[in-house]
């Protein structure tokens, strides 16, 4: 049960900002840091952790979301519920936008939730969700994006390296340069 009487039992958020080493370039816009949300629900002695990308300057909006709009309508409920705690959450945002910082501020409590759980019964959180066989997930790695002087050589070098690290498949950036340019770093990458 989350509960504002009951010491310990609490919903707290954070945002973080991260200055990028190596400033980032996507099709349409320049990327300098990232910022983050994160919330820690807490129950029983138990805490369950969410957190999300929140964009290159979102992070204070996901927070807010979290504390003014969503921590209050949470507490006081089973955290067992999750799916009908989804649907209060979701049906609270229909003023406020149900886009961009409110569903990630929905997400990042909705994955503490479940995590809360995953916790109380002992369980990680993939089987609590119900894995079927796996005790491993593949990743991918992301890349390609737009830098200056990043020729499609040095793009495919680039990708050459994630297939050496390990990587079956990367996410790469598209959009920004003419058809034309775009078919040569495509074809630099699937060459790698």
């Amino acid at each position: 049960m989350l509960s504002k009487k009951k010491q310990g039992e609490s919903i707290s958020v954070a945002h973080a900002r991260v200055p990028l080493e190596n400033v980032t370039s996507f099709a349409t816009r320049t990327v300098f840091a990232r910022d983050y949300g994160l919330v820690r629900v807490r129950a029983g002695g138990i805490e369950g952790i969410g957190f999300c990308y929140a964009g290159s300057s979102g992070g204070t909006l996901v927070a807010e979301a979290v504390e003014q709009l969503l921590a209050p309508i949470l507490l006081g409920h089973d955290s067992l519920l999750v799916e009908g705690l989804w649907q209060r959450m979701f049906q609270e945002t229909l003023l406020h936008g149900r886009a961009g910082s409110v569903m990630r501020a929905i997400s990042i409590l909705d994955c503490a939730l479940w995590d809360l759980n995953a916790r109380t019964v002992n369980l990680p959180l993939y089987k609590y969700l119900g894995a079927a066989v796996d005790d491993a997930v593949p990743a991918y790695a992301s890349g390609g994006y737009y830098l200056e002087g990043k020729t499609p050589k040095k793009l495919g070098e680039e990708m050459a390296a994630y297939v050496k690290a390990g990587f079956r498949a990367v996410k790469m950036k598209v959009g920004r340069l003419s058809p034309k340019e775009e078919e040569a770093r495509v074809k630099a990458a699937r060459e790698a």
